[in-house]
């Protein structure tokens, strides 16, 4: 990026500035400079303000907004510093060692499978991702209950994509898909928990999950056991 003609003009009868137009690393060599100095700077340069000790919170807006994956050498960045780093590049979320709630809502705002770039997110960010879509339910390691409870409420068949649901999910699931209700006897529970657990078994090997669930429901419908 070229330097504004009213830098220059101004270079003129400021030899730090001066020096920084020739060479914007040569900030480095300047003892505290300036935030117009620093601006300038980084400006010029991104990389320029790996030579500044103590960059203002300006200086690192305007690298920020040039690559935000300088936010990664930032010490304790602000939460502007990281939601305009993540607003601009998701990805940029795993480059932040502790980020703040509220940069972690901006990564999923748009696209709601940017969570898949968050170490251990929130039960507020989960839910909030899984209510957007439901079968992204699949992406999380683990998921907390009420995102498993919003999963197959919205989308029943969510209750496949998950590796090892809470009680209380499979028993809302399979009463959405059976459409009847259930009463949550330990046998009934124990039943339905071994039917699901076969399921997400079928489902990996590729298997008619599908079919087995609505052959064990009808069965147990038929038999009077629930």
């Amino acid at each position: 990026m070229k330097a504004k003609i009213s830098e220059i003009f101004e270079s003129l009868f400021n030899s730090e500035l001066r020096l920084i137009l020739k060479n914007p690393i040569s900030i480095g060599s300047i003892s505290e400079p300036s935030e117009d100095l620093q601006c300038t700077a980084v400006r010029l340069d991104e990389h320029a303000i790996n030579m500044i000790s103590k960059p203002c919170e300006r200086a690192k807006k305007y690298v920020i907004l040039k690559n935000p994956y300088h936010i990664k050498f930032m010490d304790n960045p602000s939460e502007e510093l990281q939601i305009l780093a993540v607003s601009k590049e998701p990805d940029s979320i795993e480059l932040i060692e502790n980020p703040c709630l509220r940069a972690k809502f901006a990564c999923i705002y748009s696209k709601p499978e940017n969570i898949r770039y968050i170490k251990n997110p929130d039960k507020e960010i989960q839910v909030s991702a899984i209510q957007k879509s439901p079968c992204l339910i699949s992406e999380l390691e683990n998921p907390c209950e009420a995102a498993q409870l919003t999963a197959v409420l919205n989308t029943p068949d969510t209750i496949f994509n998950i590796p090892q649901p809470s009680i209380r999910t499979m028993l809302v699931a399979v009463e959405k898909l059976a459409g009847f209700k259930i009463f949550p006897s330990d046998k009934n529970l124990e039943t339905i928990t071994g039917i699901i657990t076969q399921c997400y078994k079928l489902k990996e090997n590729e298997l008619n999950y599908k079919e087995y669930f609505k052959n064990e429901i009808l069965k147990l419908k038929l038999n009077d056991t629930l």
